[in-house]
Protein backbone atom coordinates (compact mmCIF):
# COMPACT_ATOMS: atom_id res chain seq x y z
CA UNK A 1 0.00 0.00 0.00
CA UNK A 2 1.46 3.34 -1.19
CA UNK A 3 1.78 6.09 1.33
CA UNK A 4 0.81 9.68 0.39
CA UNK A 5 3.75 11.93 -0.39
CA UNK A 6 4.57 13.90 2.74
CA UNK A 7 5.80 17.25 1.46
CA UNK A 8 5.53 18.94 4.86
CA UNK A 9 8.81 17.48 6.02
CA UNK A 10 10.59 19.27 3.11
CA UNK A 11 9.20 22.70 3.94
CA UNK A 12 11.89 23.56 6.51
CA UNK A 13 14.55 22.51 4.00
CA UNK A 14 13.01 24.69 1.26
CA UNK A 15 12.80 27.66 3.61
CA UNK A 16 16.43 27.16 4.56
CA UNK A 17 17.65 27.21 0.93
CA UNK A 18 14.91 29.31 -0.67
CA UNK A 19 17.30 32.16 -1.59
CA UNK A 20 19.71 29.79 -3.33
CA UNK A 21 16.89 27.97 -5.13
CA UNK A 22 15.23 31.22 -6.25
CA UNK A 23 18.56 32.63 -7.43
CA UNK A 24 19.29 29.44 -9.38
CA UNK A 25 15.90 29.57 -11.05
CA UNK A 26 16.40 33.23 -12.00
CA UNK A 27 19.88 32.52 -13.38
CA UNK A 28 18.57 29.54 -15.37
CA UNK A 29 15.73 31.61 -16.85
CA UNK A 30 18.14 34.45 -17.73
CA UNK A 31 20.55 32.03 -19.44
CA UNK A 32 17.74 30.39 -21.42
CA UNK A 33 16.27 33.73 -22.45
CA UNK A 34 19.74 34.99 -23.43
CA UNK A 35 20.28 32.08 -25.78
CA UNK A 36 16.76 32.23 -27.13
CA UNK A 37 16.35 35.98 -27.56
CA UNK A 38 19.37 38.13 -26.82
CA UNK A 39 22.13 36.37 -28.80
CA UNK A 40 20.03 36.10 -32.02
CA UNK A 41 19.29 39.81 -31.68
CA UNK A 42 23.03 40.50 -31.42
CA UNK A 43 23.55 38.53 -34.64
CA UNK A 44 20.78 40.46 -36.37
CA UNK A 45 22.28 43.74 -35.17
CA UNK A 46 25.69 42.74 -36.56
CA UNK A 47 24.11 41.78 -39.89
CA UNK A 48 22.24 45.08 -40.03
CA UNK A 49 25.47 46.97 -39.28
CA UNK A 50 27.36 45.03 -41.98
CA UNK A 51 24.58 45.78 -44.49
CA UNK A 52 24.73 49.45 -43.57
CA UNK A 53 28.50 49.46 -44.18
CA UNK A 54 28.00 47.76 -47.57
CA UNK A 55 25.35 50.30 -48.49
CA UNK A 56 27.68 53.12 -47.47
CA UNK A 57 30.51 51.71 -49.61
CA UNK A 58 28.16 51.20 -52.57
CA UNK A 59 26.81 54.73 -52.13
CA UNK A 60 30.36 56.12 -52.15
CA UNK A 61 31.21 54.13 -55.30
CA UNK A 62 27.99 55.27 -56.94
CA UNK A 63 28.70 58.90 -56.04
CA UNK A 64 32.18 58.65 -57.57
CA UNK A 65 30.62 57.08 -60.66
CA UNK A 66 28.08 59.91 -60.91
CA UNK A 67 30.87 62.49 -60.54
CA UNK A 68 32.96 60.73 -63.22
CA UNK A 69 30.03 60.53 -65.63
CA UNK A 70 29.20 64.18 -65.01
CA UNK A 71 32.75 65.19 -65.96
CA UNK A 72 32.76 63.20 -69.22
CA UNK A 73 32.19 65.04 -72.48
CA UNK A 74 29.62 62.66 -73.92
CA UNK A 75 29.54 64.45 -77.28
CA UNK A 76 33.32 64.02 -77.65
CA UNK A 77 33.07 60.24 -77.23
CA UNK A 78 29.98 60.08 -79.42
CA UNK A 79 31.73 61.96 -82.23
CA UNK A 80 34.83 59.76 -82.04
CA UNK A 81 33.21 56.37 -81.52
CA UNK A 82 33.14 55.66 -85.27
CA UNK A 83 36.85 56.47 -85.51
CA UNK A 84 37.64 54.20 -82.57
CA UNK A 85 35.58 51.42 -84.17
CA UNK A 86 37.57 51.91 -87.36
CA UNK A 87 40.86 51.37 -85.50
CA UNK A 88 39.63 48.69 -83.09
CA UNK A 89 36.30 47.29 -84.29
CA UNK A 90 33.88 45.46 -82.05
CA UNK A 91 33.80 42.50 -84.47
CA UNK A 92 36.43 40.60 -86.45
CA UNK A 93 35.54 42.54 -89.62
CA UNK A 94 38.38 41.44 -91.90
CA UNK A 95 36.82 43.44 -94.75
CA UNK A 96 38.24 46.53 -93.06
CA UNK A 97 41.65 44.81 -93.07
CA UNK A 98 41.51 44.59 -96.86
CA UNK A 99 40.52 48.23 -97.00
CA UNK A 100 43.31 49.27 -94.62
CA UNK A 101 46.00 47.51 -96.65
CA UNK A 102 44.61 48.85 -99.91
CA UNK A 103 44.70 52.41 -98.50
CA UNK A 104 48.24 52.03 -97.13
CA UNK A 105 49.40 50.50 -100.40
CA UNK A 106 48.42 53.68 -102.22
CA UNK A 107 49.56 55.96 -99.40
CA UNK A 108 53.08 54.54 -99.04
CA UNK A 109 53.74 53.46 -102.66
CA UNK A 110 54.30 49.78 -101.90
CA UNK A 111 52.84 46.87 -103.83
CA UNK A 112 50.94 44.36 -101.76
CA UNK A 113 52.01 40.88 -102.90
CA UNK A 114 50.28 38.66 -100.37
CA UNK A 115 48.12 38.79 -97.26
CA UNK A 116 47.36 36.01 -94.85
CA UNK A 117 44.54 36.73 -92.38
CA UNK A 118 44.05 33.09 -91.37
CA UNK A 119 40.46 33.26 -92.58
CA UNK A 120 39.58 29.95 -90.94
CA UNK A 121 40.34 31.52 -87.58
CA UNK A 122 38.80 34.91 -88.31
CA UNK A 123 35.55 33.71 -89.84
CA UNK A 124 34.66 31.34 -86.99
CA UNK A 125 34.50 31.42 -83.21
CA UNK A 126 37.60 29.26 -83.09
CA UNK A 127 39.38 28.49 -79.86
CA UNK A 128 42.57 29.67 -81.59
CA UNK A 129 41.49 33.25 -80.93
CA UNK A 130 43.43 34.63 -77.99
CA UNK A 131 43.02 37.71 -75.83
CA UNK A 132 45.55 40.40 -75.17
CA UNK A 133 46.82 39.89 -71.58
CA UNK A 134 44.96 42.20 -69.21
CA UNK A 135 42.48 43.25 -71.88
CA UNK A 136 39.21 42.16 -73.50
CA UNK A 137 40.66 42.65 -76.98
CA UNK A 138 41.13 39.60 -79.21
CA UNK A 139 44.14 38.97 -81.44
CA UNK A 140 43.90 38.21 -85.17
CA UNK A 141 47.16 36.88 -86.67
CA UNK A 142 48.15 38.73 -89.85
CA UNK A 143 50.81 38.00 -92.46
CA UNK A 144 51.73 40.57 -95.13
CA UNK A 145 54.21 40.63 -98.01
CA UNK A 146 54.92 43.91 -99.81
CA UNK A 147 57.25 45.09 -102.58
CA UNK A 148 58.84 48.53 -102.59
CA UNK A 149 61.85 50.64 -101.75
CA UNK A 150 63.35 50.64 -98.26
CA UNK A 151 61.80 54.03 -97.50
CA UNK A 152 58.35 53.04 -98.76
CA UNK A 153 58.46 49.79 -96.76
CA UNK A 154 59.53 51.75 -93.69
CA UNK A 155 56.63 54.16 -94.18
CA UNK A 156 54.25 51.22 -94.64
CA UNK A 157 55.34 49.60 -91.36
CA UNK A 158 55.03 52.93 -89.55
CA UNK A 159 51.58 53.57 -91.02
CA UNK A 160 50.27 50.24 -89.71
CA UNK A 161 50.15 51.77 -86.23
CA UNK A 162 49.23 55.39 -86.98
CA UNK A 163 45.50 54.82 -86.28
CA UNK A 164 44.44 55.85 -89.79
CA UNK A 165 42.90 52.40 -90.27
CA UNK A 166 42.86 49.06 -88.45
CA UNK A 167 45.54 49.10 -85.77
CA UNK A 168 48.17 46.45 -86.59
CA UNK A 169 51.33 45.62 -84.68
CA UNK A 170 54.38 44.02 -86.30
CA UNK A 171 56.02 41.16 -84.40
CA UNK A 172 58.71 40.30 -86.94
CA UNK A 173 59.74 41.02 -90.53
CA UNK A 174 62.22 39.86 -93.13
CA UNK A 175 63.55 41.84 -96.07
CA UNK A 176 65.13 40.46 -99.23
CA UNK A 177 66.46 42.38 -102.19
CA UNK A 178 64.96 42.07 -105.66
CA UNK A 179 67.68 44.12 -107.30
CA UNK A 180 68.23 47.83 -107.53
CA UNK A 181 65.98 49.78 -105.16
CA UNK A 182 63.35 47.02 -104.97
CA UNK A 183 62.88 44.95 -101.84
CA UNK A 184 60.34 42.42 -100.62
CA UNK A 185 59.32 42.62 -96.95
CA UNK A 186 57.49 39.77 -95.25
CA UNK A 187 55.72 40.95 -92.09
CA UNK A 188 54.09 38.92 -89.33
CA UNK A 189 51.91 40.76 -86.85
CA UNK A 190 48.54 41.11 -85.18
CA UNK A 191 45.30 42.96 -85.77
CA UNK A 192 42.75 43.30 -82.99
CA UNK A 193 39.05 43.52 -82.28
CA UNK A 194 37.35 44.44 -79.02
CA UNK A 195 33.80 43.11 -78.45
CA UNK A 196 31.60 45.41 -76.41
CA UNK A 197 30.34 43.90 -73.14
CA UNK A 198 26.96 42.19 -73.35
CA UNK A 199 25.80 43.86 -70.14
CA UNK A 200 26.50 47.20 -68.49
CA UNK A 201 27.14 45.67 -65.09
CA UNK A 202 25.60 46.66 -61.79
CA UNK A 203 25.00 50.29 -60.91
CA UNK A 204 27.61 50.28 -58.16
CA UNK A 205 30.37 48.80 -60.38
CA UNK A 206 33.27 51.29 -60.57
CA UNK A 207 34.03 52.83 -63.96
CA UNK A 208 37.31 51.73 -65.58
CA UNK A 209 39.97 54.41 -65.38
CA UNK A 210 41.68 55.66 -68.53
CA UNK A 211 45.41 56.08 -68.08
CA UNK A 212 47.49 58.80 -69.71
CA UNK A 213 48.65 56.57 -72.59
CA UNK A 214 45.07 55.63 -73.45
CA UNK A 215 44.06 59.30 -73.35
CA UNK A 216 46.88 60.15 -75.75
CA UNK A 217 45.75 57.39 -78.12
CA UNK A 218 42.16 58.64 -77.97
CA UNK A 219 43.26 62.22 -78.66
CA UNK A 220 45.37 61.02 -81.60
CA UNK A 221 42.46 59.07 -83.06
CA UNK A 222 40.17 62.08 -82.58
CA UNK A 223 42.45 64.25 -84.74
CA UNK A 224 42.55 61.79 -87.65
CA UNK A 225 40.15 62.34 -90.50
CA UNK A 226 37.77 59.43 -90.65
CA UNK A 227 37.73 57.23 -93.75
CA UNK A 228 34.94 54.97 -94.83
CA UNK A 229 35.24 51.39 -96.04
CA UNK A 230 32.20 52.01 -98.22
CA UNK A 231 34.63 53.51 -100.75
CA UNK A 232 36.31 50.12 -101.08
CA UNK A 233 34.71 47.00 -102.48
CA UNK A 234 35.85 43.43 -102.92
CA UNK A 235 34.94 41.16 -105.85
CA UNK A 236 31.88 39.02 -105.17
CA UNK A 237 31.42 40.47 -101.69
CA UNK A 238 28.96 43.13 -100.62
CA UNK A 239 30.48 46.17 -99.00
CA UNK A 240 30.42 46.11 -95.22
CA UNK A 241 29.93 42.37 -94.84
CA UNK A 242 31.64 40.98 -91.78
CA UNK A 243 31.73 37.42 -93.15
CA UNK A 244 32.52 36.55 -96.77
CA UNK A 245 30.85 33.17 -96.35
CA UNK A 246 27.38 34.60 -95.64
Amino acid sequence: MNKDFDYKKYIPLLKKYEIIIASSIVIFVVVVMTFLLLIPNFDRAQNIYAQQQDLKRNRDVLQKKVNSLASIDAQYYKNNFAKIDQVLPTEKDYVSLFYTFDTLEQKTNVSLLKTDFQLGVISTNSAQLTRVPGSSAYVLPVGIQVLGSLSSIQNFIKALGDFSGRYITVDSFQIETKGGDAFIATLVGKAYFYPLPATLGSVDTPLPNMNSDEEKILNTIAKIQQTSSEEYSLPSSAVGKKNLFQ
